[in-house]
């Protein structure tokens, strides 16, 4: 098992290097645009916002999402024609993402870090709108699960019922950047329409669910994604 996951390391180490890239690349072109807003903005600008280490964690959650769920179907080909058993397969390419994502939310976090010292040296007047270390501490590893469970699930997904899946998934990324924005535009400008109701019930159920029921959830849908993942790929055939 061991040296199966050591070849999985091995062989996605492109997208570690890949991830790596993308979350600097983030957490520096955030760092240049609230320099640019502040300037531009100077009388405005009353809190110094960490635009690099959401822009980092942001993309990083995307990358490592697209990547496990689009990588499965090459690597179970690979790995079971030669020789590997579907079982080890399995766990090692679970174990393999979550190293991975683990690795992206400890990055994260060192650049929030980075960006706090950052920004108390080129903005000393400016108040801290929020500390995103505690956040990023207390939830980084629950969603390098998360992501790892529901990337590979996903990608089983398309596994077994093909490009459809990956319409569905396209279509709720789609209703989630167009109507998000309205919704939050609505609780403020219309709270009685539609969208406004909608999201002040959204932030009202936020609110009133403590943290340790979403923890909840999220542990059971690891578990059933874990089960119907396992369920596929012991069914699925090698496809060339």
């Amino acid at each position: 098992m061991l040296t199966v996951i050591k070849k999985q390391i091995r062989v996605q180490w492109e997208n570690w290097m890949a991830c790596l890239a993308i979350i600097l690349g983030g957490w520096l072109v955030g760092g240049v645009l609230f320099r640019v807003i502040s300037g531009f903005l100077a009388e405005e600008t009353k809190e110094y916002i960490p635009i690099g280490t959401v822009m980092g964690a942001a993309l990083a959650v995307i990358f490592l999402g697209f990547i496990g769920m689009m990588s499965l179907e090459l690597y179970f080909n690979l790995e079971i024609s030669m020789g590997c058993t579907r079982g080890r397969f399995f766990v090692s390419y679970y174990l393999t993402c979550l190293i991975i994502n683990l690795m992206g939310a400890g990055l994260v976090v060192l650049t929030a870090i980075a960006e706090n010292q950052i920004g108390l040296w080129l903005y000393p007047d400016l108040e801290k709108s929020v500390n995103l270390i505690p956040y990023l501490l207390e939830w980084g590893v629950p969603v390098a699960v998360f992501l790892s469970v529901f990337s590979v699930l996903w990608g089983a997904l398309g596994m077994r019922f093909g490009k459809k899946i990956h319409f569905v998934l396209w279509g709720l990324w789609m209703l989630t950047c167009i109507g998000g924005p309205r919704i939050i535009e609505a609780v403020e400008e219309a709270p009685d329409s539609v969208f406004g109701k909608f999201g002040s019930l959204l932030a009202m159920i936020t609110k009133v669910v403590p943290g340790s029921a979403w923890l909840t959830g999220g542990v059971v849908f690891c578990i059933v994604g874990f089960l119907v993942t396992y369920g596929i790929l012991r069914r699925q055939q090698v496809t060339v």
